[in-house]
Order: C-alpha cells, then structure tokens, then sequence
C-alpha cells in the first residue's frame, strides 16, 4: 500500500458469509452484537477485511484493539455497517469510516447539527440528504478520533472528509490525508 492510501470497500447484504473461519479475538469482539444479523454483519466484515488484508501481506491474526478500535501493523482500520450496507477502511494515516441508510427522522437535526449547520439544513432542499452526510461525517470523525460520539463532535464542523452517496445510504470517511482515495463497491 502506497503511502498515504485509503483503501475502502463497501458491500451490500448479498455479500453476507455464513459462520466465517475468524481470529478468536475477532469473534470476541463481534459477541457484542446482541442480535444475530449485527453479529452476521460484523463477522462479515471482518471475512472480508482479511482478504483485503491478505492482499496487503497482512491478516487479522495480527489485530489488536486499542478502545474498541482495530489496529494491524501499521494498518489504521475502521468499520461499519447500516442495514443495507456494510464495510471498512484501511490506511496507513488515522482514520473512521461511517455507514448509513438515508435518515428520515428530520428531528434528529436538533441533537447533531452545530448552528451554522441547522442553518445550512434548514436551506437544504433535501434535508434527509444533508441531515444523514452530517452524521456520518461526524460518526467517522468519531472513530478515527477514538472517542465516539459525544457532543464535542456534534457541536463542531469537519473538514478533511469524503462522502460518497449510495443508491439509498451515505458513506463518510474522515482521515487527516484523503489524497490517494480508493473505493470498491460490490452491491
């Protein structure tokens, strides 16, 4: 991997992989997921993140978690998943990725949206559009900062991002360097 890449790969549901062969560690980590189809995502995820991996001389037999975040080697990684969609990014610079399927709860903008955003989302013409690209950028930012959500983040804007818009999602990618950017996307 070159420095300074990006690597993302997003897939839809049709790329789900029944009881993947996984790191121990790995399965540890998706035991969180209470509920079967988030549990079958993030397994996923992971089955296809190490054959991106593999291809990087790299594996998840060598992952670690630092606050829930995966590191491998020299490889920043981040995860995620809508109900629709599923991926990952890998970099050699920090970064977080976010997934989402399109928000139609438009009151949601009250919690998230810094000021000078809720002016902006008030002038959208597609507010669910504007509302669901703030919160991926800003849930991305989250996880390549390591804290998560809190409201440092939702009261603050984001400037070194991409986004992509799906057929009815959003990805968002938040990295300190987004000049060698490539995306796959298998649906």
């Amino acid at each position: 991997m070159k420095q300074n890449s990006i690597l993302v790969y997003i897939y839809n549901l049709n790329y789900l992989v029944n009881n993947p062969k996984l790191p121990d560690i790995v399965l540890e980590h998706c035991n969180k997921y209470k509920v079967d189809d988030k549990k079958n995502i993030s397994l996923s995820n992971y089955y296809y993140l190490d054959l991106a991996l593999k291809k990087l001389n790299s594996s998840l037999e060598n992952i670690s978690y630092l606050n829930g975040k995966p590191f491998i080697n020299d490889y920043y990684i981040s995860l995620s998943h809508s109900k629709k969609y599923f991926g990952f990014a890998i970099s050699n610079n920090n970064i977080g990725i976010d997934i989402e399927d399109i928000i139609t709860k438009l009151d949601l903008s009250k919690r998230i949206l810094s000021e000078a955003e809720l002016k902006e989302f008030n002038d959208s013409l597609d507010k669910s559009l504007y509302l669901t690209t703030k919160w991926t950028l800003k849930e991305a930012y989250g996880k390549m900062i390591g804290t998560g959500l809190t409201s440092y983040i939702f009261k603050n804007s984001i400037s070194s991002y991409y986004t992509k818009v799906l057929d009815d999602g959003i990805i968002s990618i938040v990295s300190d360097d987004l000049s060698n950017i490539e995306i796959i996307v298998n649906t």
